[in-house]
């Protein structure tokens, strides 16, 4: 999604952990409102690695609107135990001064070194390595593996999660910002203002006693919210809480979400028409040209076949 896209062919970025992986499906604002989005979310992606992934993506493309969860804001820690979810981003972006200073930033002190030397980490691994993995490293590129790029970086779940959510006793007390996600956020804010982009802030639907918190977590996520609309509000930069828009989007989440966390694709797809209906809203987004046009009709086309029986 950050290097395979025409250069200033998107025009909304969708950045997060994996919650927004799941519930922004970019090919919905396609079909909707001709708004051409790209999902740059990946699992486990705290606020100041979502930080330095704007800034690449930026390198190529001039969004318009940028679309931030914010549930990663919940880290308390100021470095990330889950090395595996930052390698998830940092072994495949190209090496800049961007990728330098997010493993500077990203990544905890003894650590580092395995980030410029990788040899450090993998030198061994040929002696577990097993020659079935072949395919799955190697298959698509002989043609063995399909192509989800017509997905434009979402991944659908099709699987119910058949229980409601734990009921969380709403507050009007404010729980503080971490201070590494205070920081970032406020460096997401300053990002967008400099490059002229409408950005929007999302709490997505979860279970906030039950969903997994990787790490040490803020001790009420409804208190840290409070917060984060408050330092939103401050910016002028709007912030949905969708755990209370639930209703209006006639949301169900034991059959739209998957697990506690995480959209199903039913609740994928409502999120993401109220998105796009909410940016078209707040204001116009370019329409591309009918060149530009033909490729996002080719996604749509591939993606609506592949979830006939959701739309």
């Amino acid at each position: 999604s950050l290097y395979g896209m025409e250069q200033n062919s998107v025009d909304v970025g969708f950045f997060g952990g994996s919650h927004g992986l799941n519930a922004f499906c970019p090919n919905i604002l396609w079909q909707e409102h001709h708004i051409r989005a790209v999902n740059y979310c990946t699992s486990g992606q705290p606020l100041f690695l979502t930080y330095y992934v704007m800034v690449e993506a930026l390198k190529a493309q001039k969004l318009q609107v940028a679309v931030v969860d914010v549930y990663y804001a919940g880290l308390t820690t100021e470095w990330y135990e889950h090395d595996g979810y930052l390698r998830r981003v940092l072994d495949y972006m190209e090496y800049s001064d961007n990728w330098v200073q997010a493993v500077q930033h990203c990544v905890a002190p003894s650590d580092r070194i395995y980030y410029y030397l990788n040899v450090l980490k993998y030198h061994a691994s040929w002696a577990e390595f097993n020659p079935a993995n072949l395919k799955n490293i190697f298959g698509q590129h002989f043609g063995e593996a399909p192509s989800y790029a017509y997905n434009l970086g979402w991944a659908g779940e099709s699987a119910a999660y058949g229980e409601d959510f734990t009921p969380v006793e709403q507050t009007d007390s404010r729980e503080r910002i971490p201070a590494k996600s205070l920081e970032y956020l406020q460096k997401i804010i300053d990002l967008c203002r400099q490059n002229d982009i409408r950005l929007i802030l999302t709490s997505l639907p979860h279970d906030y006693q039950l969903s997994y918190k990787p790490g040490e977590w803020a001790s009420s996520e409804y208190a840290l919210y409070n917060s984060i609309g408050d330092l939103a509000a401050a910016h002028d930069v709007p912030f949905l809480r969708f755990n209370g828009l639930l209703d209006e989007l006639f949301f169900d989440e034991r059959v739209d979400m998957y697990n506690n966390g995480h959209c199903s694709i039913q609740g994928a797809l409502k999120i993401s028409d109220y998105l796009g209906d909410y940016i078209q809203t707040g204001g116009d987004v370019s329409i591309p040209a009918e060149a530009d046009a033909a490729l996002w009709e080719t996604y749509y086309a591939r993606f609506s076949q592949e979830y006939a029986q959701y739309l």
